[in-house]
């Protein structure tokens, strides 16, 4: 019987993992650890929100535009970051991109895209307590059911909260779940989501036990975005 290549990899990998000490990366958590703006730092808008470090009249206007390729806005939202006292940049992107605050939103009136982007706000606003960010990109992800991207983001951020009750291995079968599912576009770029995965997968369990590693993960196709 031929041999999968590809599942003689992750094998090898588990046992690797198996012999090797966590790293101290691993005492951060998926949302503040995930620099997956890191594959799109050739793009100006990225630039600037990383030059910027928090929310302006420039990048609110992007993040709202229905045009945007919706992983590029996810990476500005990335590279705008995170901090560690609790942050208003959500509240800041609804003032300037919608003229009113983020109480007066309707979430029945707003796009998929639209409910995405104010949960990742939301997420990197206070990374400690991720439960109403998580709704917001659970109602994102119903409207979204194709993307890879928008699944990957909910998956970050559920497992953000399943890392306090859950253990550490559902952390990694969240994110997993999505990463290894063949029936969702692409639509971020394979080296966004390799950086994603390489950083969550050190939350699978050190006994080698990946059985999800049987299928090939979509970022490791051919049919990879360049968006």
């Amino acid at each position: 019987m031929k041999k999968n290549p590809f599942i003689l990899l992750c094998a090898l990998t588990a046992m690797l993992f198996a012999l090797t000490p966590l790293p101290a990366a691993h005492a951060d958590s998926p949302v503040t650890s995930t620099n997956f703006y890191e594959a799109y730092k050739d793009e100006p808008i990225v630039q600037k929100a990383l030059q910027a470090g928090g929310m302006t009249a420039e990048l609110a206007a992007y993040l709202a535009d229905k045009s945007s390729p919706l992983a590029l806005r996810a990476a500005v939202i990335n590279a705008i970051g995170w901090d560690t006292e609790p942050t208003q940049r959500a509240e800041a992107y609804a003032q300037q991109a919608y003229g009113k605050s983020l109480a007066a939103f309707k979430k029945s009136e707003l796009r998929g895209d639209e409910r995405f982007v104010i949960g990742y706000l939301l997420a990197m606003d206070d990374y400690l307590d991720t439960r109403e960010a998580e709704r917001w990109l659970d109602d994102a992800r119903q409207l979204l059911p194709d993307s890879f991207t928008a699944a990957l983001i909910h998956a970050i951020v559920q497992a953000q909260e399943e890392m306090k009750v859950a253990g550490w291995p559902q952390v990694w079968k969240t994110v997993a779940d999505v990463a290894f599912d063949p029936d969702l576009e692409m639509d971020m770029r394979p080296e966004a989501a390799k950086i994603i995965i390489d950083y969550m997968v050190l939350y699978s369990d050190k006994k080698g036990n990946q059985p999800l590693c049987r299928r090939k993960p979509p970022y490791a196709s051919n049919r990879g975005s360049r968006l």
